[in-house]
């Protein structure tokens, strides 16, 4: 189960976001939020795909100015995750791009040594976390990031604005529990980092204007870049969808529709969110989606040309992984698991998790019945579990 969530002239914060990266016995994986924020300034508030209410998230101390992704992909064998000042950041892209035009084969190590001899760039306050690739096996580099949990299969670094939530996180994971068959790690990896953006997505559902992440510089959705198929690519076609079950007295289980729903996927360099809200509409007696809007995220260094679009249908809910978070209803109160799952095809989502289609503010979803099988057989052991 997951741990909870413990949580004039623009200024850009110094260590915003949460960047972590982690070896999971011989593959490598970075994680990183989406979020801008920015203190003391005059820009408008942006949305969020998890935030329902009208306008920009809400400000506080800091303002939510926009979205971007802080994994860059510099070549098959090496990547990095970013926090700090955006426009350090750009200029440390533009230094791997330089790199890389002397090198393609740019190395994560060179260029830690080639950013350490920057004096402007390595005393501008960022933090960096570098997955790099050699002879097939992965290595991870920092550069002013911490240390985080480790043992005999897992090592992790974190950085940014807000560290203590992925450290307890990667705390809950014991070895014995990370000896996964080597066919099996990169999935296994992956879900595990999944496992965490669904905790934090659906507090931040839940909280709206309240949520710990937001205030804590980080969130809004998130990306995941691992080692697989003999090159660092970013994970795509991810589905989250968050809904409330009840168990009866006779162990059956009924799972509502998602009171909210989430894709991400890339389309070339761009990251694209589709997000919205499930409700009942008492006045005509049914259950209709509203808040429904697609982002267009850009790489960091063009975080401008980020946008966001109401009701636009183009992308659909299935994909290759579904993180599916259950808040399970029973006779003695009630408890949340994650149900996260890896499909080989869009064909294979919908025959075993759901079909969802949807036209203006309707929408219709079915779950397979190998879906709902799965499920209350998880929930049920899950149950079992944990009553000894």
């Amino acid at each position: 189960m997951l741990n909870p969530i413990r949580l004039g002239k623009a200024v850009w914060v110094s260590k915003m976001t949460m960047i972590t990266g982690f070896s999971l016995k011989r593959a490598g994986f970075l994680q990183a939020d989406i979020l801008l924020t920015c203190k003391g300034t005059s820009l408008p508030a942006w949305q969020t795909p998890t935030y329902t209410g009208n306008g920009g998230f809400p400000p506080g101390e800091h303002t939510v100015v926009g979205l971007c992704q802080k994994i860059h992909v510099a070549n098959h064998n090496f990547a990095v995750a970013f926090a700090g000042d955006v426009e350090r950041i750009r200029d440390t892209v533009r230094l791997i791009d330089s790199l890389t035009a002397k090198s393609p084969t740019l190395t994560g190590d060179q260029f830690l040594k080639e950013f350490t001899n920057n004096k402007v760039l390595a005393t501008a306050g960022l933090n960096i976390i570098v997955l790099s690739v050699a002879n097939d096996e992965c290595w991870l580099g920092s550069f002013d990031a911490e240390p985080g949990p480790s043992n005999e299969h897992l090592e992790v670094i974190v950085g940014g604005q807000t560290v203590q939530p992925a450290i307890d996180y990667y705390e809950s994971f014991h070895a014995e529990g990370l000896d996964v068959q080597e066919d099996d790690i990169v999935v296994h990896g992956v879900c595990m980092a999944l496992n965490q953006f669904a905790a934090y997505l659906a507090h931040e559902y839940e909280s709206q204007a309240n949520a710990k992440t937001i205030a804590g510089l980080f969130g809004g959705g998130y990306e995941v870049a691992a080692y697989y198929d003999g090159k660092i690519k970013k994970v795509s076609d991810i589905v989250y969808a968050f809904a409330e079950a009840h168990i009866s007295a006779e162990c059956i289980l009924k799972v509502d529709y998602p009171s909210f729903l989430m894709k991400s996927e890339y389309e070339g360099e761009l990251l694209k969110i589709r997000s919205f809200e499930i409700y009942f509409d008492e006045d005509e007696d049914e259950e209709k989606k509203r808040h429904d809007r697609t982002f267009t995220i850009a790489p960091i260094t063009r975080w401008k040309e980020s946008r966001v679009k109401a009701n636009c249908d183009e992308m659909r809910f299935f994909g290759k992984f579904l993180c599916f978070l259950i808040k399970v209803k029973h006779a003695d109160g009630s408890f949340t698991i994650p149900y996260v799952r890896k499909y080989d095809s869009n064909f294979h989502f919908l025959a075993k998790a759901f079909s969802l289609s949807t036209f203006e503010d309707r929408f219709q979803l079915v779950y397979s019945s190998v879906f709902e099988e799965e499920i209350e057989k998880y929930v049920l052991e899950f149950m079992r579990h944990k009553r000894g």
